[in-house]
């Protein structure tokens, strides 16, 4: 999956500094490690999971969520 992150979405940031792809990979794309790598950023484990999953489904070549249903309403204004 590292692969097809490097093409997708490096450049999408969280509050404007968080990476989430850079993350994902950082830590082997491994669901609790990412979670944890983002409360360790700063956000909350609601947000954790949420950001986790939506960086997933956006990565993923066959989906079974699509990336902007991870995310509420209020989560997607901090993307950028």
């Amino acid at each position: 999956m590292s692969t097809i992150a490097t093409q997708l979405e490096q450049n999408w940031t969280i509050d404007g500094k968080i990476k989430p792809i850079e993350i994902c990979i950082r830590e082997d794309w491994h669901r609790a490690s990412v979670v944890d790598a983002f409360k360790a950023e700063g956000l909350n484990h609601e947000d954790a999971e949420a950001f986790t999953d939506w960086a997933f489904a956006s990565v993923a070549v066959a989906k079974d969520t699509e990336p902007e249903d991870c995310l509420t309403d209020a989560q997607w204004e901090r993307l950028s």
